[in-house]
């Protein structure tokens, strides 16, 4: 069901939605549940992701995170229970490129691959294409707004094995949102990535954000990445929270998972 809302307010600018504006659910999940073998993963979570989320996925390791964004994408086949994306369920859902992927360990790749900025970014055209998968004046000019959208347009032609940590995620990024997609999951993306990089990383996937992408991130960056949310869905096989931002600061959750969480309040105003 559609849910009303307020404009939340972070200290880097609000979230785009707007007062008493109706917002649809772009994901919606119902009693899933899903184990490996007889190990029990995720049990009877039901939950929405609304146009214009910026959500934080949280949770000790082996919570069920990484498998939850896995079963949104149809990466893994749930045992009971459905989801819908974009209007459709995942089971017949067509329509990828309107969604972002940036998954685990995207920048390890094989540093002898001579592959250029631009053609990482193209990756992710030719994928949303039909056969043949030619390139085109269309495709050029998208690549390099996606690149432009990160930052890194100047450094189209180098070699992405030239780059810093940080620099290549600015890139994984561009290549997940140059279909210009309604929403966009990345998993654990700053790992690897030192202090001041995943500042700014954030950073940027706030002004995505602002600009109209959904934003869903599975992480444990809570310091940073607060700044930024305006929900939280935390996991431990079950969903045992999910709500607004504000209500999670506050929450008996946020005292068991974070200590000396009221950080998390104070940098919010």
């Amino acid at each position: 069901m559609p849910e009303h809302v307020s404009q939340p307010e972070t200290q880097y600018g609000p979230v785009p939605t707007s007062i008493g504006k109706e917002r649809e659910a772009l994901v919606q999940v119902e009693h899933l549940y899903f184990s490996y073998g007889h190990h029990l993963v995720l049990s009877d979570i039901t939950f929405d992701i609304m146009d214009g989320d910026f959500l934080a996925v949280i949770g000790p390791n082996g919570s069920g995170k990484s498998t939850l964004i896995r079963l949104i994408l149809g990466l893994l086949t749930p045992e009971r229970g459905w989801i819908n994306i974009l209007g459709t369920p995942v089971t017949s859902f067509k329509h990828w490129e309107q969604v972002g992927y940036v998954p685990q360990k995207a920048t390890r790749i094989d540093m002898l691959f001579p592959i250029s900025v631009a053609e990482v970014v193209a990756l992710g055209r030719i994928a949303a294409k039909t056969f043949p998968r030619w390139m085109n004046r269309t495709d050029t000019r998208l690549i390099h707004e996606a690149l432009e959208q990160v930052g890194m347009a100047s450094l189209s032609n180098t070699k992405i094995r030239e780059l810093s940590g940080g620099q290549q995620q600015k890139v994984f990024i561009a290549k997940a949102i140059v279909n210009h997609p309604k929403i966009l999951f990345l998993d654990e993306p700053t790992t690897g990535i030192d202090a001041n990089s995943q500042e700014n990383f954030y950073h940027l996937l706030g002004r995505l954000n602002r600009e109209g992408i959904t934003i869903v991130i599975v992480t444990h960056d809570i310091g940073v990445v607060t700044h930024y949310v305006n929900k939280v869905a935390c996991l431990n096989q079950r969903l045992v929270f999910h709500g607004t931002h504000e209500e999670f600061c506050s929450s008996k959750e946020a005292r068991a998972l974070i200590p000396g969480h009221n950080h998390l309040i104070i940098h919010r105003h």
